[in-house]
């Protein structure tokens, strides 16, 4: 019989330990060789933990608002006073501030809504005398989205409505707001970036508004032709007239959709008056022809 030879044994047991022992000294010199890549790391961290603290100070974006609700995007860099002494090299900003949004110049305008359903926001188009668009009226999703106004339109109380409307530059910058309170009244307020005025309706027989600015009169504008023609005065000078027609030659949509056209015409005006004018053309037909 075979007898396995014990020093046999013994002699592969030394070997398979001597290989652990190898293996073992292998991982040692690459855990040494990663330390190194390890500290470097270190550098870096600091270099980045240095750029994040010089940026903090630098310049941070802020947003201004425009007194009374009158919001306006206007954006600067607000600098800190420490900048110049802990960080020399920074580049300083100055405060930039947008100016005033104005109104395209035009001494004729129409004014057409693109409302299509009585319950949607409501949505006018203003267009200059070569027929672009330069503005529009947009009701704002506060009195549009308001239950409450939805219940009065449910019962046609449509007078009885609070309203919030803007008018948009063709950039859809807010020119003005015009703001109605809920109950019977026909008054709105109107405000720009710098002054309020009020609309003030004489009567639905009369067919009169006034144009007050701080309780003075600027201008009034008398209806007559069931609401279809009016004339706006300051003092005894006629300064413009808003007349209410139909579409010539209108197209199938249109005349299926669309409600008739208001044209505003003039001589020279002030931004004041530009914006007022459109205000009123506006609540004329709110307030005289509402559907």
């Amino acid at each position: 019989m075979y007898l396995p030879n014990f020093y046999s044994f013994r002699a592969v047991r030394n070997f398979l330990r001597a290989t652990r022992a190898s293996f073992g000294a292998t991982r040692a010199l690459f855990g040494a060789t990663r330390t190194p890549f390890g500290a470097t790391q270190a550098p870096f961290g600091a270099i980045r933990a240095l750029f994040g603290a010089t940026r903090t100070p630098c310049a941070r974006l802020g947003l201004l608002a425009r007194d009374s609700g009158f919001q306006r995007a206007t954006h600067f860099f607000q600098m800190d006073e420490t900048i110049t002494h802990t960080h020399p090299y920074c580049l300083v900003i100055p405060i930039i501030e947008s100016e005033t949004i104005m109104l395209h110049n035009s001494t004729y305008y129409t004014l057409q809504t693109k409302t299509i359903m009585t319950h949607q926001s409501k949505q006018y188009c203003i267009s200059d005398k070569e027929n672009q668009r330069v503005a529009t009226f947009e009701e704002d999703s506060s009195s549009s989205g308001n239950w409450l106004n939805h219940a009065l339109q449910f019962f046609n109380l449509n007078q009885m409505t609070s309203l919030h409307i803007k008018l948009l530059s063709v950039n859809q910058e807010v020119i003005a707001h015009i703001y109605r309170k809920k109950g019977l009244t026909s008054d709105v307020s109107i405000q720009t970036g710098d002054a309020t005025y009020d609309l003030r309706f004489k009567g639905s027989i009369s067919q009169k508004i006034i144009a007050e600015s701080s309780g003075e009169t600027l201008f009034e504008v008398n209806g007559k032709n069931m609401a279809s023609d009016f004339e706006a005065k300051a003092g005894d000078t006629q300064i413009a007239t808003i007349q209410k027609r139909s579409i010539p030659a209108p197209t199938t949509k249109e005349a299926w959709l669309s409600g008739d056209i208001y044209h505003v015409r003039g001589r020279e005006w002030t931004e004041e008056q530009a914006i007022l004018l459109l205000c009123t053309t506006l609540m004329i037909d709110l307030t005289y022809h509402q559907r």
